[in-house]
């Protein structure tokens, strides 16, 4: 028997199954999608960044999924807590498709003048400055301070779970073709840009 105060989880129904494996958008410890994809997920991320009053702040992130592969970024508004991830080419403001991609997530969450905010990192800094430059709304410029762990949270936890909900995603889609694939097909691509979708419109929580 299980010890006491331990709550096993309870098999799903099979149309609440059917439902979950559309997205597994939200984690289910009975899923062993989920169970794979997300359990090892850090948990210093989960702690919430303060909501300062003021323009409203869209925060941005790099992570590289492999040495030599092109790395996503991952883009969060923390007033509507819109969640964006995109495929990108390069790092950097030579991207044109991504400076054009985060100025249409930003017409999207329809905000005016907005606060951009990432890292110290030089490609960052230079993205930041190209969106400036081609925003025609007002646009304030953050960096956070290399130096505190704390200071990008928002970004941070928005880049894990993207990542964990496209390895989910990915995991239950090779379930269903009974295949495996590889961040280099081309459903990659469309699975990190589904990510944020799914995040923003689905997620409890989010």
């Amino acid at each position: 028997p299980p010890p006491p105060n331990v709550h096993l989880p309870v098999a799903p129904g099979q149309e609440e199954w059917d439902e979950h494996f559309r997205t597994h958008i939200n984690f289910r410890s009975w899923c062993p999608v989920c169970v794979e994809a997300r359990g090892r997920e850090i948990p210093h991320y989960r702690r919430k960044e303060r909501v300062r009053p003021g323009l409203p702040t869209i925060c941005m992130d790099y992570k590289e999924i492999r040495k030599g592969r092109p790395p996503i970024i991952v883009i969060k508004d923390q007033a509507t807590k819109a969640t964006f991830s995109h495929q990108s080419l390069r790092k950097g403001a030579t991207d044109q498709w991504i400076v054009n991609r985060i100025l249409r997530d930003i017409e999207n969450t329809g905000h005016v003048a907005v606060t951009l905010k990432g890292d110290g990192e030089p490609a960052m800094q230079d993205l930041l400055k190209a969106i400036k430059e081609q925003r025609t709304q007002p646009s304030n410029i953050e960096h956070s301070p290399g130096n505190d762990p704390q200071s990008n949270v928002v970004a941070e936890k928005s880049v894990q779970d993207a990542m964990g909900q496209i390895r989910t995603s990915q995991l239950g889609l090779e379930h269903r073709l009974g295949s495996a694939s590889n961040d280099e097909h081309p459903v990659f691509e469309w699975l990190t840009e589904h990510a944020g979708w799914l995040i923003t419109h689905l997620r409890i929580g989010a």
